[in-house]
């Protein structure tokens, strides 16, 4: 006969409750917690396995050890396990999806055995979100208020007796069920100590991992930095380890989501890839890397406002997005980030005034005010900002000549400083601060002159020279400064055919190099040598090679375009690439081929103008567009069509006039097109409006000559203008000046080269 159940008064503890296990079959049976399902749970088997265990191996920690060990207590309850299935796979989708019936389902109806308290933590056990178990600590706390006190253990008189049992067989059952308690209570003690030490070899090992990954982020990061992103033709394989990289630190994020380190980890990580993609035309992307950047950052200083480490990051992060802003022409909002990170940078210095790394920082802020400045064709500001950039670098480098981040940073600013008093009308000065930015950057280590950047910066401070020499007249040596900057970059593109910067950069070069020979080689004292050229001479005539190179920039200008339209740096610089094969197709004599090149960039430059008005640089090129366009027209049969081009071109130079007044290139510009209208006018008879041009465009360059009387620009375009005013006197006969003789009309003005990433090379 059956032995009967005792009451639920006498025996509503944890482990005696444990020693009872329901069969469909039998009554209760006292047998203790075996050794082998403690093994069985140590080991991890799929009944008693967790659901994010059963997604990823990798994934168990302490709620894992929790669900597992809710799986034992159910089964110990129900004489089965939450979960029963004819295969695996089965059971790990009921693991993954399934509720487990309630306990008292599978209890007996009398199921007061079990108490609520144990009944709904073996539920909270069996959560299916590891965030709604509770901790390991916790069950051990709540199980230790239903372990039984084996003192006051006593054994209820059965509810039906057949036969009394004696006084020995009532001792004998009280030791027995003594016992079963005690081995019991050793089981569990057992079981949460192998918890435990499981627990803890898994956080080591977690955070082995963490420091693994950590560790491997950084010298990934500190390679693609150093190594493969000045490495022409890397870009795929930083795109790849860039990519594994985001992979890693998300899927370690998920594990700690509060760890400093893997936040600040992710933080450089987007940083990074938006310096990538603004390099290489991916604004869009680059965009919304730097403000989750930003956002990462902004979360750390939070957390830990003091970190100055943190406050550098989220000055980097908003220099980066500034600059991509910078690029679609978004200036206002561009400054707003610029002002914020030199915010943040002059409060670090403040801080910590003899450090020279937020020193070295807020003079990069310094230069990216004066980029902007000058994109928007603020001249004096932009100088005032090279200059404050200037006082703070220079004591540095004078500690320390032979730093190479001084000398790199130095280079910058003297070739900024170069180039902006060349906008002004300084062009000795300008050219002494391109000799002296040569000198530091040919000091160079050669291990350091490897990289893309090394090339690019050399090719600019080229370009800066040539333009500071062909303003002081030395015209041979400018060519020569401009066919180097060319072949500095040529290889990078031949290196990586399909870079994009190495083809902006190609592009950059070349478009100087094009202006220069069609201003002087193709000007007047050298046009009719080159467009009847001898037969039998075996070199290219000079208007064939810059037919040749302006084709070759048209079909490079195309590619850029075709990768991404909506990209400002690619559209002007297709633009600019029409114009030039138009300036080349204009000078062999067909007009109507050069009109539709300038028609053509001339749309596109004033979709640029339209999106972003305040930028001075798209105005320059839509000013020259406007002049070539009328040049064009004034070569063909009906000259008036090209006045209302000079009048648009004059009316914008006008506006930018309102902005800042004094800008050398700007006022040489303006006399040029007043020459050139000049001319047009007197061809149509309206002698009046001509002499007011001449004597407009005659004042200009008086005040510009007492500028600057070492600029050969300048008085270039004197004797142009003494010349159209002395046929003008001289004769009424009907002139049509295809291009005049001393002019630079194809010339642009020094700033309108917006500040490219970077480089470039002709595949020739």
């Amino acid at each position: 006969m059956r032995e009967a159940l005792p009451r639920a008064a006498d025996r509503a503890t944890f482990p005696a409750l444990l020693t009872t296990t329901r069969t469909p079959n039998s009554g209760p049976l006292t047998t203790p917690l075996s050794d082998g399902e403690c093994i069985l749970f140590l080991q991890g088997t799929l009944k008693y396995m967790a659901p994010e265990q059963c997604l990823d191996a990798h994934s168990v920690d302490e709620p894992a050890d929790v669900y597992s060990l809710g799986a034992i207590g159910y089964e110990l309850l129900c004489g089965r396990p939450p979960f029963v299935a004819a295969s695996s796979w089965e059971l790990i989708e009921r693991h993954l999806r399934e509720p487990p019936p309630p306990l008292s389902e599978r209890a007996r109806a009398d199921d007061s055995l079990v108490p609520t308290e144990l009944r709904t933590l073996i539920s909270e056990m069996l959560a299916k979100s590891p965030v709604s178990r509770p901790s390991m600590a916790q069950v051990a706390e709540r199980l230790a208020g239903l372990l039984p006190d084996v003192s006051r253990v006593s054994i209820s008189q059965p509810l039906q007796v057949s036969i009394q049992p004696s006084r020995r067989q009532r001792r004998h059952r009280r030791m027995m069920l003594r016992a079963g308690a005690a081995l019991l209570a050793l089981s569990l003690c057992l079981s949460l100590g192998g918890v435990g030490w499981y627990a803890y070899r898994q956080r080591r090992s977690v955070a082995r991992q963490r420091q693994q990954t950590l560790a491997a982020t950084a010298e990934i990061l500190t390679i693609i930095r150093r190594t493969l992103r000045p490495m022409p033709g890397a870009n795929a394989a930083s795109q790849g380890l860039l990519e594994l990289t985001g992979h890693q630190l998300q899927t370690l994020l998920e594990q700690m989501p509060e760890d400093l380190e893997v936040q600040e980890a992710l933080v450089r990580l987007h940083t990074l890839r938006g310096d990538f993609a603004r390099h290489h035309g991916g604004l869009g992307t680059a965009k919304s890397e730097f403000e989750q950047a930003i956002a990462g950052a902004r979360a750390l200083v939070k957390k830990r406002p003091q970190d100055r480490g943190y406050r550098l990051l989220l000055a980097n992060a908003h220099d980066g997005l500034g600059d991509a802003l910078e690029q679609v022409a978004d200036l206002l909002s561009a400054k707003s980030q610029y002002e914020q990170a030199l915010h943040i940078r002059q409060v670090l210095l403040r801080e910590a005034p003899g450090d020279s790394l937020p020193l070295q920082e807020v003079v990069g802020s310094h230069l990216l005010l004066g980029d902007l400045a000058q994109a928007q064709g603020r001249q004096r500001s932009a100088l005032s900002a090279y200059e404050q950039a200037l006082t703070l670098l220079e004591p540095l480098w004078k500690t320390k000549p032979d730093n190479k981040a001084y000398r790199w940073q130095m280079c910058g600013v003297q070739y900024r400083l170069g180039q902006t008093l060349l906008n002004l009308g300084r062009s000795v000065d300008g050219l002494a601060l391109a000799e002296r930015a040569m000198d530091l950057l040919l000091r160079i280590a050669p291990t350091d002159q490897q990289g893309s950047s090394y090339h690019v910066l050399l090719s600019r401070i080229l370009q800066l020279r040539g333009t500071a020499r062909d303003r002081l007249g030395r015209r041979a040596e400018a060519e020569a400064d401009f066919r180097a900057s060319l072949n500095e970059v040529s290889a990078l593109l031949k290196a990586a055919p399909n870079d994009v910067q190495a083809k902006r950069a190609v592009i950059d070069s070349g478009l100087r190099l094009v202006d220069h020979w069609v201003r002087h080689v193709l000007g007047s004292e050298g046009r009719a040598g080159a467009l009847h050229a001898d037969p039998a001479r075996t070199q290219p005539s000079p208007v064939d090679e810059a037919g040749s190179l302006a084709a070759e920039l048209l079909r490079l200008g195309e590619q850029l375009f075709a990768t991404d339209e909506s990209n400002h740096g690619h559209r002007w610089r297709l633009a600019a690439t029409l114009q030039r094969v138009g300036d080349v197709e204009l000078i062999r004599g067909q007009s109507e081929a050069a009109q539709k090149r300038f028609q053509r960039a001339l749309e596109l430059q004033e979709s640029l103008h339209m999106q972003a008005p305040e930028s001075a640089r798209h105005r320059d090129r839509l000013v020259a567009l406007l002049e070539r366009l009328g040049d064009a027209l004034a070569a063909g049969p009906y000259a008036v069509q090209a006045v209302p081009q000079y009048n648009e071109a004059l009316r914008q130079i006008g506006e930018q006039e309102q902005l800042e007044t004094g800008w050398f290139e700007l006022r040489l510009w303006q006399a040029r097109i007043l020459r050139k209208r000049s001319a047009v006018h007197d061809r149509l008879g309206r002698s009046s409006l001509a002499g007011q041009d001449q004597r407009h465009a005659h004042e200009i360059l008086n005040s510009l000559q007492k500028q600057d009387p070492t600029d050969a620009s300048v008085q270039a375009e004197q004797a142009a203008l003494n010349a159209v005013r002395a046929v003008a006197s001289s004769s009424s006969a009907s002139l049509v000046p295809a291009l005049p003789s001393a002019s630079p009309s194809l010339r642009l003005p020094t700033g309108t080269a917006t500040r490219a990433p970077s480089l470039t090379k002709l595949a020739r």
